[in-house]
């Protein structure tokens, strides 16, 4: 009589799972039996595969709406079904057509509406963060005012303050519920930037860095540079756009036209530099 095969302990069987070549296979691996669902939905199995697997493209998210690939794209069928399943209106936020995207990453949604006063926008606007799949959404409390105020200058000021608010990827130990979002405010003296957090539910003062600190040395603006009017606490006062993310840090692109200058935020030590 033969003899019963050994049962393949969980870490061999984790291991097998992750060198799977793409989620359509884990997912019917989940399909197979109980073990091996709890297995694959774990957590922490999932970052791992995520590290390994770079997430195939689907769609893009903008001011008009989801656009999912089309054939002959490999992403088409499975973007086809997230479009299908998804609800990229938001109807379920109140409210849900004053809403404007801000940021996407790890299967949700930063949007923002605005109620400004006086004419013009507050510097923090009503956020939240959603998950359009499963029609879940979390509206993140208000920047306390102590915190707000430390970036708002009585009138009149050269510029008024703006606020650039965008979600953190995942660490490694996070969470798969977890979330941080940033919002990085561009004022007339510099840069500060405040973090929420899903599991604490707050908002704290991560970075303040005066212009003065990140160009120090540099009293002038350059001539090619494309600079908004600065004042005599301000030496050098310029835009950042195009935001992008790689390694655990963000990086802006400055708008000046020969010397392109960065602002780097790095999220593990929540500091700002100028390269």
């Amino acid at each position: 009589m033969a003899s019963e095969l050994p049962e393949i302990p969980g870490h061999i069987l984790a291991e097998i799972f992750l060198r799977m070549p793409a989620p359509e296979d884990l997912a019917r691996t989940s399909a197979a039996c109980v073990a091996f669902r709890r297995l694959v939905t774990d957590g922490s199995f999932l970052r791992r595969f995520r590290r390994l697997h770079a997430p195939p493209l689907l769609a893009f998210l903008d001011l008009e709406g989801f656009h999912p690939a089309v054939p002959p794209h490999p992403s088409a069928p499975a973007a086809g079904a997230l479009a299908a399943a998804a609800d990229f209106t938001f109807s379920f936020l109140p409210s849900h057509c004053e809403w404007i995207v801000q940021d996407v990453r790890d299967g949700r949604v930063l949007l923002a509406r605005d109620h400004g006063k006086d004419g013009r926008p507050p510097v923090f606007r009503e956020l939240v963060v959603c998950d359009p799949l499963h029609r879940r959404h979390v509206m993140l409390p208000s920047v306390p005012d102590a915190l707000a105020k430390s970036v708002e200058h009585p009138a009149p000021v050269v510029r008024w303050p703006w606020c650039e608010p965008f979600l953190v990827p995942l660490g490694v130990d996070d969470a798969a519920t977890a979330f941080n979002v940033i919002c990085v405010v561009h004022h007339e003296n510099g840069l500060a930037a405040f973090v929420f957090s899903s599991t604490t539910r707050q908002w704290q003062a991560s970075v303040r860095k005066g212009w003065s600190d990140l160009f120090s040395g540099r009293s002038e603006p350059a001539e090619d540079s494309l600079l908004e009017p600065t004042t005599s606490n301000s030496p050098l006062d310029p835009k950042f756009l195009r935001r992008h993310y790689a390694y655990g840090c963000f990086y802006w692109e400055s708008t000046m036209v020969k010397r392109k200058d960065l602002l780097v935020l790095d999220t593990r030590k929540m500091g700002v530099l100028n390269c």
